[in-house]
């Protein structure tokens, strides 16, 4: 990120309609990495951060990354743009038909649930990449660059006294392929969940990148 003038940035975010206080951290080399805006209650959370994005992009020609950027309310409500943008496993389940079975995985981001759906032959003998595939056509309704992932392997890990789950994908963007991996401890949910999270960690940061 290019560096920015200090009190400029935050004199031209606090003209934004609805914002009344910004405080901006910087670091040693003048960009900024903490944003804290004190808005009113009369504009949804997320638009704040869009609009401190847009603000930054347009003057200053900075990209803000939404996860730096926290905003409170003057209803008292905190809200930090990364749990408000933040894609979150809502839940799983299996179901078994004959020889098929299908695995559906709902994501949350904010008020915004997804769900998707991946079909396989019963007779596997795990239905991770099942739910790797489900969690993938999910995100997919969420993050639509999504839709240039593919699964490549999803397999347990052990290290010490813990089990995660591991996942690794493909992010198609021909002529290219770029490899993701993202990892999860197997918590009570099960491994499932910890397959759905893994996709998360996978592609926390990446998507936003892709066009």
């Amino acid at each position: 990120m290019r560096p920015v003038d200090h009190d400029a940035l935050e004199q031209e975010l606090r003209r934004i309609p609805g914002i009344n206080a910004v405080r901006v951290v910087m670091a040693d080399g003048g960009e900024p990495v903490e944003i804290h805006v004190l808005a009113g209650a009369g504009k949804a959370p997320k638009q704040v951060v869009r609009d401190v994005q847009t603000v930054a992009k347009a003057v200053f020609d900075v990209d803000l990354d939404r996860r730096i950027i926290s905003v409170v309310q003057m209803d008292g409500t905190l809200v930090l743009a990364e749990e408000t943008n933040r894609i979150t496993v809502e839940g799983i389940a299996k179901s078994r038909v004959g020889h098929r079975t299908t695995a559906e995985v709902t994501l949350r981001r904010g008020m915004e649930l997804a769900s998707g759906v991946a079909e396989g032959a019963a007779a596997s003998t795990t239905t991770l990449p099942l739910v790797v595939r489900a969690a993938l056509a999910a995100l997919s309704k969420l993050e639509p660059s999504a839709d240039h992932l593919e699964l490549e392997n999803v397999a347990h890990q052990r290290v010490g006294d813990r089990s995660f789950v591991v996942v690794s994908l493909v992010l198609l963007t021909p002529p290219y392929e770029e490899l993701l991996l993202g990892a999860a401890a197997i918590r009570v949910a099960g491994e499932e969940d910890a397959a759905a999270r893994a996709v998360l960690d996978a592609t926390n940061r990446r998507l936003t990148l892709v066009d």
